[in-house]
C-alpha cells in the first residue's frame, strides 16, 4: 500500500541498489530518494509523528526501521529476518510503542524515544514453530492495541489477548 507524505509517494518495492523503500514525486513519478538495501516484505509503510519529528516505519524481510520521510535516511533499525518475507501486517503505534507480528517469527515490541528517532527493544517473543506459538503469530491481520492490551488472530485462527508491556498471553 503506498503512503503519501507531502509531495511524496513512499513504497516498499524491493528494488536493487538500496531501493527496498523508495519515494517518488506524486505529480511526476520521478524518484526523490531510495533507502534500505534489503529484501521487501508485504507490510505497508506508515507515518508516525511526535514532538515535530516525522518518521516512516518500514517493515521489510530484514528489519523494522524508522526512516526520515524527507530523504530516506535511517533513524534506527532493528534487524529481524522474516522467514519467507512474512512481515505482512501493518506496524501498530500505541503511545510510544511500535508493535509487529508475523506468522513464522512471532511478535516484537519496540519502545520509541522522545521524538521517535530512537528506539530500544521492549520484548521479542516467538514459539517453537508457527503452530506452537508463544505470544502472537499474525499472518495477514493487523493487531489492535487498546488499554495496554494487544488483540490479534494467531497463526491458525486463535483470537488472543496479550499484555502490552510483557507480551504475556492473557487469554486465547
Amino acid at each position: 500500500t503506498p503512503l503519501i507524505v507531502d509531495n511524496k509517494i513512499i513504497l516498499q518495492i524491493g528494488g536493487i541498489n538500496s531501493a527496498c523503500i523508495i519515494a517518488l514525486n506524486k505529480d511526476t513519478g520521478e524518484e526523490i530518494w531510495r533507502s534500505l538495501d534489503e529484501v521487501a516484505a508485504y507490510s505497508a509503510p506508515v507515518l508516525i509523528e511526535k514532538n515535530g519529528k516525522r518518521v516512516v516505519i518500514a517493515w521489510t524481510q530484514n528489519s523494522l526501521s524508522g526512516l526520515n520521510p524527507e530523504n530516506g535516511s535511517v533513524f534506527w533499525s532493528f534487524l529481524w529476518e522474516q522467514k519467507a518475507g512474512m512481515g505482512i501486517a501493518t506496524p501498530v503505534l500505541y503511545n510510544d510503542y511500535v508493535f509487529v507480528s508475523s506468522f513464522y517469527n512471532g511478535s516484537l515490541l519496540l519502545n520509541l524515544g522522545d521524538d521517535y528517532t530512537t528506539m530500544e527493544k521492549n520484548w521479542q517473543r516467538s514459539g517453537e514453530s508457527e503452530r506452537k506459538t508463544d505470544a502472537l503469530h499474525c499472518v495477514m491481520n493487523t493487531p489492535l492495541i487498546a488499554n495496554n492490551y494487544i488483540y490479534g488472530v494467531d497463526s491458525y485462527g486463535e483470537l488472543r489477548c496479550l499484555e502490552l508491556k510483557t507480551g504475556n498471553r492473557v487469554w486465547e
